[in-house]
């Protein structure tokens, strides 16, 4: 029998024995005092309950949010304070946050903490962490180290502290509002007791001597649209933070003001993972030109299918940081314009900041990707894979881009600026760009927010199906099917077509036929500025439903457009240099499509047919006098 077995033994025989005294009739004789009339003396509740009322007056205007909780923090003298028990404080706690229970406030306390009445003042308590123990210590003791439920919202800890504080003085108090979960809130933590070096920082300082210092040159924006050359002198830590790997199967990566190089790709092999803090960040030097994290068993068949019994990389992790390869801006991109395997290319076609193919069971959460000049975060041939909370800043490409063959992902909270896609999912793609090819299906895509009005992004979401040809002839159908993309803002264009490989050539590198979209579900769109989903491919099965137009569109504005494209791309004045940039030439047919519950500035639309446009492609007899070349194609809407 465990000792909390024992203990709860006995108190059940106690309530048994009490229990039978009672039913007999021997009922202990217990003698009531006089009553006491209160004096306020030592517990003046009067008082309490009018700096109670007036406290709450204040602390319903200073409940904050996550970001302004961590701009707060940044402000000079402001003090985070966590009036949880010591034990809790010393298991998890916001970063930089001071200790004072509850239970040891009083002036000499405070005043000893926080001697200036009027400083900034952050709290957050028991009830802002859902996830935290109850239990901290040893919960088989009799009386465990701390014991601390979460309460009733009517009974948060932050509710007396506030009124405490403002009690004694402090009025200058903020209080954290929403529930946050470390790890995927931008809110920093921290464990151990203070003054103990941290985990992260301690395994780094065992590889300290794999630190490597170089000193090379770096090419920064100059403010005036141009860009200047530094000397840089700085630590390179690819071999450091591999052996932590190695080690330890994980690699934690503290913050700090400088950044941390790397002249290699980090590899992560299964049940291996990368956490770096939300302010840590990670360059890739100048003229490596590789990813900068992949996992070990990427396979190249770029020239046949992959097969079924493929063995993987499993169960991988990728947490945190600022990820930038330092591509300023056109043409300076410090060295690395691609994402490849490897600075030697062992496996080709691969271009990602972070990489990973033939993977199964992948997170990728919470990180930025800056100025990177390839995908931010390029996946293929990967099973039950998790990408979310990813903005990214200036990113030159696409930034999560998937090739087939995938399945069963979820692809949520990405935002930010590129240059290119926002999110792809690629079954066929350019041969250059992927080392796999086949189907995607059961996706969810949601939370995509585009970037401000202004800005030179792409905004867009890609679906590229095909047919893959490889160089013995044989062929590989490459649909998407059964893809949910749900609370999406102002993405301009859904691009749902046929695309030929303008890089290599388009007669050299194409999808067979068109491709195949099948199942798919569009939903809870809102635009504050016209966007439209183009359809170039087959479609059996697309709805677009729930959508709210929150400007005032033109008269000729229409939501979809379905039928062959035509457009095309000048390579300078010289016309027979001109490339058709679609397939103009080939029939799409669109089966089950269905647009509803659409509002124009909260307006129902009453017919959304008038949202809809079919277009059949032409040839234009004055080509290249006037472009598009146009074509022969045409489109069959079967209703």
């Amino acid at each position: 029998m465990t000792r909390v077995s024992r203990v709860l033994t006995g108190v059940g025989l106690f309530l048994v024995s009490a229990s039978s005294l009672l039913l007999m009739g021997e009922q202990p004789k217990v003698e009531v005092p006089p009553p006491v009339v209160p004096t306020g003396a030592s517990s003046d509740s009067t008082a309490f309950l009018k700096a109670a009322q007036e406290a709450e007056a204040l602390r319903v205007t200073r409940r904050v949010s996550e970001a302004d909780f961590v701009r707060m923090a940044k402000e000079e003298k402001t003090v985070i304070l966590d009036a949880r028990s010591r034990a809790h404080f010393d298991r998890l706690r916001i970063k930089g946050s001071k200790s004072l229970p509850y239970t040891e406030m009083a002036e000499a306390t405070l005043r000893r903490l926080i001697p200036d009445t009027s400083t900034k003042i952050l709290i957050y308590c028991r009830n802002n962490l859902p996830d935290e123990p109850a239990f901290v210590g040893d919960p088989g003791s009799l009386f465990p180290a701390e014991f601390d439920p979460p309460k009733f919202p009517s009974a948060g800890l932050n509710i007396p502290t506030y009124i405490t504080l403002y009690i004694y003085g402090y009025r200058n108090v903020w209080e954290l509002d929403p529930v946050v979960v470390p790890g995927k809130s931008v809110i920093e933590f921290e464990s151990g007791s203070p003054g103990v070096k941290p985990a992260a920082a301690a395994v780094l300082e065992e590889f300290r001597s794999q630190v490597r210092t170089g000193t090379w040159k770096e090419d920064w924006p100059d403010g005036k649209g141009g860009v200047e050359v530094r000397e840089v002198t700085a630590e390179i830590w690819t071999d450091a933070f591999q052996a932590a790997i190695v080690k330890y199967g994980k690699l934690e990566i503290p913050g700090r003001k400088e950044p941390y190089y790397l002249d290699a790709p980090l590899v992560l092999g299964s049940r291996q993972s990368i956490k770096a803090a939300p302010d840590a960040e990670i360059r890739l030097k100048p003229g490596v030109n590789s990813c900068m994290v992949r996992n070990r068993n990427i396979r190249d068949f770029s020239d046949r299918p992959v097969p079924d019994d493929l063995a993987s990389d499993n169960d991988l992790e990728v947490e945190g940081g600022i990820w930038t390869t330092l591509a300023v801006g056109v043409p300076s991109q410090n060295g690395n314009r691609a994402g490849r395997s490897d600075a030697a290319k062992t496996v080709p076609n691969c271009n990602g900041t972070l990489l990973f193919s033939n993977v199964r069971r992948l997170v990728v959460k919470n990180l930025v990707i800056r100025r990177c000049r390839s995908f931010g975060v390029h996946l293929g041939n990967v099973n039950q894979f998790h990408v979310e909370g990813i903005r990214f800043e200036e990113n030159g490409r696409d930034g999560v881009h998937v090739n087939g063959p995938a399945r069963y992902g979820v692809i949520r909270g990405i935002s930010g600026v590129t240059h290119d896609d926002l999110v792809a999912l690629n079954a066929w793609e350019w041969r250059n760009y992927t080392p796999t090819f086949g189907p995607i299906q059961d996706v969810l895509v949601e939370k995509v927010t585009g970037a401000p009005a202004g800005s030179k992004a792409t905004d867009a979401i890609r679906l590229l199906p095909g047919v893959k040809r490889f160089s013995n002839g044989n062929t590989l159908a490459c649909p998407i099917s059964d893809v949910v993309l749900s609370d999406l803002t102002d993405i301009r264009e859904f691009k749902l077509y046929d695309q030929p490989n303008l890089e290599v050539g388009r007669d050299k590198d194409f999808s067979v036929e068109v491709g195949r979209l099948e199942r798919v579900l569009m939903k809870q769109l809102r635009f504050t500025r016209p966007g439209v989903v183009q359809i170039a491919a087959d479609v059996e099965g697309l709805s677009i439903e729930d959508v709210d137009l929150q400007f005032m569109p033109e008269p000729a504005y229409k939501l979809v457009e379905m039928g062959p494209m035509s457009a095309t791309y000048r390579h300078g004045p010289d016309p027979a240099r001109w490339v058709e940039i679609f397939s103009p030439d080939r029939d799409v047919t669109v089966k089950g499509f269905k647009l509803e519950a659409v509002r124009v500035n909260q307006r129902p639309v009453p017919d959304t047919a008038t949202l809809v446009q079919t277009k059949d492609q032409k040839v234009n007899p004055d080509y290249p006098k006037s472009t598009p070349q146009g074509g022969k194609g045409r489109v069959r809407w079967e209703k």
